[in-house]
């Protein structure tokens, strides 16, 4: 079992003057409008920086950013490339062996799918260690009315995160990363209808005022969910911005399920912030091989380029395999 306490994480709080440390050999980060992705960027110290445009932000050619001699810019042909695909074709351009180098990524603008799987395919080539970003807004635009996605097509299994399941699914369970789209979390929940449905609320939160605004979007989506089935019968918690936290959480959950009841197939589907999502695909990565677990998403045509206002802090995580 993974001790997930030794991972190393620090806070730069930006609003304090406080700069990020260190300095990377390829610094990727996904290209949006917000403040807090753009910011970090240009701030980051590294050899070379790779902007990817992923198709469902709807950058137009006018809002493309301008690039310094050692920056260079991915955006697929195919506007209709699954996240395994743009993973793939993001590192045949970038074309280095990333065993060689000093890497580091900025999760903040990556969708949910594209960074787990990002995740779990650098572990997959034997990159063994190296660096992730995620920065924190001052607020979102509309706080727990902001809309981050539309158009969602179908929920389905992440590629990479397909786990070995059994066809009895009576006993299924659906473990959510509650976040602020209760549509999400609707959509999620009715597509495992009859699973046995698990929260986690992201608390503490990036901000005080965001985890009662958290909580209000999942009220609206409690039909969905439906009753709990292990106690806490609220849900469970990790702070929003600690990955390392959450997957310990993951761990805690499917010990308390081990005690508590008969499942079969188990649903993790990670709605919550991206550092949580990270650990999300951390503890996947780790603990799950040959399991009946499967990492799940709603997929969607569109999603918010520009989300929030300002940047507060910047989390740094290393992640490390051994």
């Amino acid at each position: 079992m993974r001790d997930y306490t030794v991972f190393y994480k620090r806070y730069v709080n930006v609003s304090a003057g406080d700069r990020l440390s260190g300095s990377w050999d390829l610094f990727i980060s996904t290209y949006s409008l917000n403040e807090r992705v753009l910011k970090v960027f240009k701030d980051v110290r590294a050899t070379e920086k790779i902007w990817l445009i992923h198709p469902v932000y709807g950058v137009e050619s006018g809002e493309m950013p301008t690039l310094t001699p050692n920056e260079r810019l991915f955006s697929p042909e195919d506007k209709n490339i699954d996240e395994a695909e743009f993973i793939q074709k993001s590192l045949e351009f970038i074309n280095k062996d990333l065993t060689e180098v000093k890497l580091c990524v900025d999760i903040t603008g990556f969708t949910q799918p594209t960074l787990i799987f990002l995740l779990l395919y650098l572990k997959r080539i034997g990159i063994t260690k190296y660096d992730v970003i995620y920065s924190e807004p001052d607020r979102y635009l509309a706080q727990e009315n902001t809309k981050f996605s539309e158009n969602v097509q179908e929920v389905r299994q992440i590629g990479g995160c397909e786990g070995k399941h059994v066809t009895e699914n009576s006993d299924d369970v659906l473990i959510i990363g509650t976040g602020y789209d209760y549509a999400l979390i609707n959509q999620v929940a009715a597509s495992k209808e009859n699973a046995k449905k698990i929260k986690i609320y992201g608390f503490p939160s990036l901000k005080a005022d965001m985890y009662q605004e958290n909580v209000f979007q999942v009220q609206k989506a409690s039909e969905a969910i439906g009753p709990a089935i292990l106690a806490p019968l609220n849900g469970y918690c990790a702070p929003a911005y600690d990955p390392f936290v959450t997957a310990a959480v993951l761990r805690k959950i499917f010990d308390d399920l081990d005690q508590s009841i008969t499942y079969s197939n188990v649903y993790l589907c990670p709605l919550g912030t991206k550092a949580q999502a990270l650990g999300f695909a951390l503890f996947y990565s780790t603990e799950c091989d040959d399991d009946p677990i499967s990492i799940i998403y709603p997929f969607y045509l569109k999603y918010a380029k520009n989300d929030s206002v300002g940047l507060s802090g910047v989390w740094q995580y290393t992640i490390e395999y051994n």
